[in-house]
């Protein structure tokens, strides 16, 4: 419910000053300046009932609450505080529906309870503004929202202003939708009388009064064939389906005509369904500049077992799960908390052997996390601290993923070379729980120096279902060197070793290896790639012979179908689904318009596809980036996703080409319809 009346927050200093006990920050997304902050304080509550207000605080508001909808989602944008304060007496003060005090109580805050919904169920009492004022400048100066906790066993929720209040009873949808109205302005959605409104257009982003279908706030959320007014039998999602329907509420006064609202149910009717799409666009549009949000940390991997890949999305403190069903990212969980702050690197590996991808979480130079998929949500399984047994953290580690025993589970190679007076290479085996130290490489792998110029890449290159090394270094000596380790389980050995040159490759600084089996004989090969060192760009094809490299295939300036410029970005992936592993090659430098093309490999040659600038209804641009993955299933074909600041779409694999099956801008959300084909 939404009171609109506002009470200052400056009134002068009582005489019987309220003091805080404790102050607790529960989340920290950054500082007063740039975040929205919540206090959340108690009413009513003594000194020995402030664990039952610390239980519904961590219950109801944060474990719940900022677990669903759009709270889940936005929840970086928010610094929230615990106040906990002692009152006198146990309870509130009770009024009746003329507001007059029936039973008196000595509270902190000075609320009172009438439990009358014209009267908003709870209000402030003469010292309110007062005590909360002296309050919120001792202990959270700057505070955007108060959210205040009454011990009152009634029902009810109430939204003055920047201030909310909720009784014990009220569960977290009461206070979903009171946060609808406090943060995101958004107007009651009840439906009941028989008035007719005629006042003017409502500020609220999900009420309106308009009737003509071109002018309604949120007309791109109704098709064209829906009809205007609309009513409960021309949809058939309650909560989803955008419409005009008419009856809504402005303060204490229900319009059965003449005011209209988006769906015919949402959070703002009933609390419980899900906001509807405008009522969810308006309150994450509201937190613009507070919250931090971007696709360019998009990570892919099988997080539920389904064969479809999946996106990990980091963001600040934050990142989210989102599930792909086969032609839709769907958000399906969220952890927003101090363990993911923006230094944080994730890493996809199923670590447990259990056919769904996990998490390694690195913040540099500090510590690792292992985090458990269990298929809609993670969980952390173990952290290290400063260091692993045999390894020191520090801010040169580079962690490469790996299954270099070949037991299914994904271990950890550390590859740090600028940290110390000499390079390490570090083995570290996953235990499905943990990660247990098997070899250290002090200065040297056998027959090579290491040097602060090696760039270490994995890949399974003698084909005994065991990860090995690749190291190249083009920049510490006078010429380039490349070599492959084969693991043991327990140790390295020399599989391979190039000085200058490759079979039919003149290495160069500036060479680019991509590991992949192009030619699906169960052994890595990879593809070299230069387009710095030489007048033209070269891209050559290294076999694995299983005791060493061979040249399969060169080509300068040219794949059939592609003119090679520097600019080429290059992925590896399987378009087309045949165990061969080919390029995505993806240019926005080199010409007038940009292109996404696709080097599919015979197993002994290349030729490529293209398409240019338009994709369906992505603009192809030099601010995107590309990720690999199978997001429809079925058939072991490789789909790109691509992402940028701003948007996220999926373009699905046809084998020689992609299609757009669904585009996201500002968040990833899946309604019914919208008119530009969002969402």
């Amino acid at each position: 419910m939404n009171f609109t009346l506002r009470y200052s927050l400056a009134a002068a200093l009582l005489a019987a000053a309220v003091t805080a006990q404790t102050t607790t920050a529960l989340l920290q997304s950054g500082t007063t300046a740039a975040k929205k902050d919540i206090v959340i304080v108690g009413d009513g509550f003594t000194a020995a009932d402030q664990a039952t207000f610390n239980t519904y605080v961590t219950n109801t508001v944060m474990n719940q609450l900022f677990n669903m909808d759009v709270y889940r989602d936005a929840a970086n944008a928010f610094n929230i505080w615990r106040v906990n304060v002692n009152s006198v007496n146990s309870g509130v003060t009770q009024v009746n529906s003329s507001g007059t005090v029936t039973v008196a109580r000595n509270t902190a805050l000075d609320y009172r309870y009438s439990g009358v919904w014209s009267r908003c169920w709870m209000e402030p009492g003469p010292n309110t503004s007062t005590r909360l004022a002296n309050l919120l400048a001792t202990t959270v100066p700057g505070a955007e929202y108060v959210f205040i906790v009454l011990n009152e066993s009634g029902f009810g929720g109430c939204r003055r202003g920047n201030t909310l209040s909720v009784t014990l009873s009220s569960n977290a949808n009461v206070c979903a939708h009171e946060m609808g109205h406090m943060v995101g302005n958004l107007g009651d959605e009840y439906t009941g009388g028989s008035a007719t409104y005629t006042g003017g257009e409502p500020s609220a982003a999900n009420l309106t009064r308009q009737t003509n279908r071109a002018l309604i706030k949120w007309r791109n959320y109704i098709p064209s064939t829906r009809p205007i007014p609309t009513v409960q039998a021309n949809v058939t999602d309650f909560d989803s389906d955008v419409g005009l329907f008419e009856g809504a509420t402005l303060g204490t006064s229900n319009w059965r005509f003449g005011l209209y609202r988006p769906t015919f149910n949402s959070r703002m009717n009933s609390n419980s369904p899900e906001f509807c799409p405008v009522g969810y666009e308006a309150f994450r549009d509201s937190l613009n500049g507070f919250e931090v949000k971007s696709f360019y940390r998009s990570h892919f991997g099988d997080f539920n077992g389904d064969s479809r890949d999946d996106c990990v999305i980091h963001n600040a403190n934050s990142f989210q799960l989102f599930l792909s069903d086969g032609s839709r990212m769907v958000p399906t969980w969220g952890n927003t908390g101090s363990a993911n702050n923006s230094s944080c690197v994730f890493h996809v590996g199923d670590f447990n052997a259990d056919g769904r991808d996990d998490l390694f979480r690195v913040l540099p130079g500090n510590r690792i996390s292992l985090i458990r998929s269990n298929g809609t949500s993670f969980t952390t399984v173990a952290t290290y601290a400063g260091s692993l047994p045999g390894w020191s953290f520090s801010t040169g580690d580079r962690f490469l993923p790996t299954d270099f025993d070949g037991d299914g589970r994904t271990d950890i190679i550390i590859h740090n070379t600028t940290s110390w007076s000499i390079p390490y290479v570090g083995l570290f085996r996953s235990t499905g729980t943990g990660l247990a130290y098997v070899n250290r490489y002090d200065g040297s792998l056998p027959g090579w120096t290491m040097s602060t110029g090696d760039r270490a890449q994995i890949g399974d290159f003698d084909g005994d279902n065991r990860d090995d090394l690749m190291v190249f270094n083009g920049s510490n000596w006078s010429i380039p060197y490349l070599a492959v380790w084969r693991s043991t389980g327990g140790a390295l050995s020399m599989y391979s070793y190039h000085a200058g040159s490759l079979p039919g490759w003149t290495m160069a600084a500036s060479d680019q290896q991509f590991v992949g089996d192009f030619n699906a004989d169960g052994r890595d090969d990879f593809y070299v790639r230069n387009g710095v060192n030489w007048a033209s760009t070269w891209l050559g094809m290294m076999r694995s012979t299983g005791a060493g490299f061979a040249v399969q295939a060169t080509y300068g300036g040219s794949v059939p179908g592609w003119s090679m410029t520097p600019g080429d970005r290059c992925f590896v992936a399987d378009p087309n689904g045949d165990g061969r592993k080919d390029l995505v090659v993806f240019n926005t430098a080199n010409w007038a318009t940009e292109y996404l093309g696709i080097f599919r490999s015979s197993g002994v040659a290349l030729s490529a596809t293209w398409q240019a600038d338009w994709i369906g209804s992505w603009n192809l641009g030099a601010v995107d980036n590309i990720g690999i993955a199978n997001f429809t299933g079925g058939l072991p074909a490789d789909d790109v996703c691509i992402f940028n600041s701003g948007w996220f779409g999926l373009l699905r694999s046809n084998s020689t080409s992609f299609s757009q099956v669904r585009i996201y801008p500002k968040y990833i959300r899946n309604i019914p319809f919208h008119s530009l084909a969002w969402w």
